[in-house]
């Protein structure tokens, strides 16, 4: 099978990981998962570390109770045959797992950070032009020119969200504009 390329792994390919760490046990290889899944060796191990979860009863915080087996891959105790250990016990769940990447996928796509270096930059260098009543393009021309610069429908739906300085009326487009009803 062809190894896709960085490609996020579908909940499918997930359930496919649990089942091998499951059924197959200890004797499975990330290697082995990788061929079949057809991603590289390195996507399931971190898939597998990243997505542990433990059953508060069983996580103890001392290191005295620490399994070796959790050292090497499956890094869980999915595979073990000895579920009644007294050891701290990490499994690897594919629902679980394709929920936090979910999660960790929608927070990394929201750009908290770039959006408000965004807000500053467009209030600093435009927002003389808006209120003198330039439009959002005709502002832009001038300031796009020196570095990068959000493009004027992000910059619209920062005005929509009331996230800038100015407001959508000082837009002179948006005073002549109707809305449809």
């Amino acid at each position: 099978m062809r190894r896709s390329s960085f490609k996020h792994l579908s909940y499918e390919q997930r359930v496919r990981i649990q089942y091998h760490i499951k059924f197959i046990g200890r004797t499975i290889s990330a290697r082995a998962i990788s061929l079949a899944l057809g991603v590289g060796r390195s996507t399931i191990i971190r898939e597998v570390r990243r997505h542990l979860w433990a059953r508060e009863k069983y996580i103890s915080g001392n290191p005295y109770y620490h399994c070796s087996k959790l050292d090497v891959f499956p890094f869980c105790c999915n595979g073990c045959s000895n579920l009644s250990c007294k050891n701290d016990q990490w499994f690897y769940d594919s629902d679980h797992a394709d929920y936090t990447a979910r999660l960790s996928l929608a927070d990394s796509r929201r750009c908290d950070v770039k959006k408000e270096y965004n807000i500053k930059l467009i209030n600093e260098r435009i927002e003389g032009k808006i209120l003198g009543g330039i439009s959002i393009e005709a502002a832009l021309i001038d300031v796009s020119d020196t570095f990068p610069f959000p493009s004027a429908s992000t910059i619209r739906r920062y005005f929509d969200r009331s996230m800038l300085a100015f407001k959508n009326i000082d837009l002179p487009r948006t005073v002549r504009v109707r809305v449809k009803k």
